[in-house]
C-alpha cells in the first residue's frame, strides 16, 4: 500500500520475502511467479525454517532430518535460479549446485 503513494511520500517494504513449500518440487515456480505481480515487483526471496533435532523436547519445523537434501526440495530450489528470485540471499545456490 505504501508503494501506491496514496499514503504520503514514505516508501516502506521495498523488498518482500515469501514462503513456499519446497517439497512441491518444480510446482513452486508458478506460485513464486505469481508473487511478483502481487507484490508490485518487490518479491525478492523465500524463507524457510528447517530446524530439526533428535531430542523430542525440542520443537521441530520439519518432519525429518536432512530435508534440504531431499530431491523434491532441491528441485524446488532449482526453479529460483532461472527466475532470479534472490535465492542467493538465503545461501542456497550452493545447495542447488551440489546435486
Amino acid at each position: 500500500m505504501s508503494a501506491s503513494g496514496g499514503f504520503g511520500s514514505v516508501r516502506i517494504c521495498a523488498a518482500m520475502v515469501g514462503n513456499v513449500n519446497l517439497m512441491l518440487g518444480s510446482r513452486v515456480e508458478p506460485m513464486c511467479a505469481a508473487h511478483l505481480p502481487a507484490s508490485g515487483g518487490r518479491f525478492h526471496a523465500i524463507r524457510g525454517c528447517h530446524a530439526w533435532d533428535a531430542d523430542e523436547r525440542i520443537p521441530k519445523s520439519v518432519l525429518r532430518p536432512g530435508i534440504l537434501a531431499d530431491t523434491k526440495v532441491r528441485e524446488g530450489c532449482s526453479v529460483f535460479s532461472p527466475i532470479q528470485h534472490g535465492l542467493r540471499r538465503l545461501g542456497l545456490p550452493s545447495l542447488v549446485a551440489r546435486r
